[in-house]
């Protein structure tokens, strides 16, 4: 009441106590996860969840309802992911209302063996791999290769795969990004939290008809353990049903490319999963072969060290000999001093491949080619080379050059090259020189042969005198094979009409 001692006026207000309200709580979800979380292509597993605070839940992939709303808080429901090995994710929404909250959990689908801690794989790895190329989303397979030599060098996070063809007819070739160095094909790789691996790479396809594409791409593959080996399988990064990830734009077609391959530490993969049938492979036997170190003093040992790919049997020759295991070590001791050649050969009963490496026992030997600036050494004033003496090993690349009527100097055109980091192995002692064979770009296979093919395996030199040239045993047909020896270990081969 209130008043001024003429007018008064009162006035009232109404409090109603009522008991506290609770706060509204949010929706929750505690857990959501598969058992098992790993699975066969074709079989099912459970998904199990607990939420709180929510009216019903509803389990959804890729977008789409697997269920209606009306699952449980707390539940399960069993799912079946495409029979396709990948990651698979799958997704819990649960609502109240017009609120709702979600957690994912991820399915893998592969074909046996245990999920490997990415933190406790280490050294280098060697096996073979197949490649499927697919369109994408339909995942129509465009061709295949199978049975190509891979490393993986857990260390230093790379790996490096041998070129290979597919069945199509076209030769394929995995780079580094960018093709930056194209004397170098290793891809990097990291790991991720989840287990899995991501890889970095360049890939090319080569078909004059579009133009050779290339393009840069990242695909995400899981590791699993079998036994001594590691089993690599290429993830459905993109979910779009179809291994690997799409590359729109660059090849006439969308494209998924898909890797599946084994890899052991002691040469002992298993051959390629992805290839049941057994087709022929496309590169060579002899995954690693090194001797370390490589330079020791007369009477210190070394040691050779080598694992084959595929092969059945190896045999050695140069400065060892006999029959070796498909992989293994071996010590070694001279006590001369000169530049020692190691050969290992090894077949698989069709096919035969063969590497070679060097040890230098003391000093002098090893060095490159004889020093033309030299005045104590004999120089050829021609274009040949000094008198060598010596086993010299080295990398060569073959080019294959042709014109299509009567050729011109300097209109020549490339019709292919080989394989990068070709070993050969020039002995001036024993005037041989070993070329290894490989694969040119356009889809065939060459090797360098003794004239007339007549099994000896190496090629023949013939000096002429001190300070002469040297001519490989092929010199009557030089006229349509011309070889050069480069100071860059470079071989080039011109083809002409």
């Amino acid at each position: 009441m209130c008043t001024d001692g003429s007018t008064t006026i009162n006035q009232s207000v109404t409090v109603e106590v009522t008991e506290a309200t609770a706060p509204v709580q949010q929706i929750s979800i505690l857990s959501f996860a598969p058992t098992p979380p790993s699975i066969a292509p074709g079989a099912s597993t459970t998904l199990n969840w607990q939420a709180q605070n929510a009216d019903s839940c509803a389990v959804r992939r890729d977008g789409s309802l697997l269920s209606l709303p009306t699952l449980p808080v707390s539940g399960s429901f069993e799912v079946t992911p495409p029979a396709v090995v990948g990651t698979y994710a799958y997704e819990l929404l649960c609502v109240r209302g017009a609120e709702e909250a979600s957690a994912t959990t991820l399915v893998a689908v592969q074909t046996g063996g245990t999920p490997v801690d990415p933190n406790v794989i280490t050294g280098v790895w060697t096996g073979n791999f197949s490649l499927t190329m697919r369109t994408a989303p339909e995942g129509i397979v465009l061709g295949d290769s199978h049975d190509n030599a891979w490393t993986w060098n857990f260390d230093e996070g790379w790996a490096e795969f041998a070129q290979g063809m597919l069945s199509v007819g076209f030769p394929f070739h995995v780079q580094d990004i960018g093709n930056v160095d194209p004397t170098h094909d290793r891809v990097e790789f990291e790991r991720n939290e989840d287990g899995t691996y991501t890889l970095h790479y360049g890939y090319q396809i080569y078909n004059p008809g579009v133009g050779n594409p290339r393009t840069d791409i990242t695909t995400t593959f899981s590791i699993t353990r079998n036994g001594n080996q590691l089993k690599i399988v290429t993830l459905d990064s993109d979910s779009d049903g179809v291994p690997g990830v799409q590359v729109p734009g660059v090849f006439p077609l969308t494209v998924s490319p898909d890797f599946v391959g084994v890899v052991a530490q002691d040469g002992s993969a298993d051959p390629d999963p992805s290839n049941p049938g057994g087709e022929p492979g496309n590169t060579g036997l002899i995954g690693t072969f090194t001797a370390t170190p490589g330079n020791v003093a007369p009477g210190q040992s070394f040691t050779l060290t080598w694992q084959a790919v595929r092969a059945n049997s190896c045999t050695a020759s140069g400065d060892w000999g006999g029959s070796k295991p498909t992989a293994g070590t071996e010590s070694l001791s001279f006590s001369t001093a000169r530049l020692y050649a190691f050969t290992l050969e090894c077949t698989d009963g069709v096919e035969t491949k063969r590497n070679t490496v060097t040890v230098q026992v003391g000093e002098g030997g090893a060095g490159g080619p004889t020093d033309p600036t030299d005045p104590s050494e004999p120089i050829d004033t021609g274009n040949g080379t000094a008198n060598l003496s010596g086993v010299y090993l080295g990398e060569h690349m073959i080019t294959m050059r042709g014109c299509p009527g009567t050729c011109v100097a300097g209109q020549e055109v490339v019709l292919g090259t080989g394989m990068k980091h070709s070993p050969w192995v020039w002995n001036f002692d024993a005037k041989t020189v070993l070329i290894t064979g490989t694969t040119l770009t356009v889809g065939f296979n060459y090797e360098i042969q003794s004239v007339g093919n007549k099994g000896e395996g190496d090629l023949h030199l013939r000096g002429g005198a001190a300070g002469g040239r040297h001519a490989a045993g092929v010199r009557q047909r030089r006229s349509r094979r011309q070889r050069a020896l480069h100071a860059d270990g470079q071989e080039r081969m011109d083809t002409r009409q």
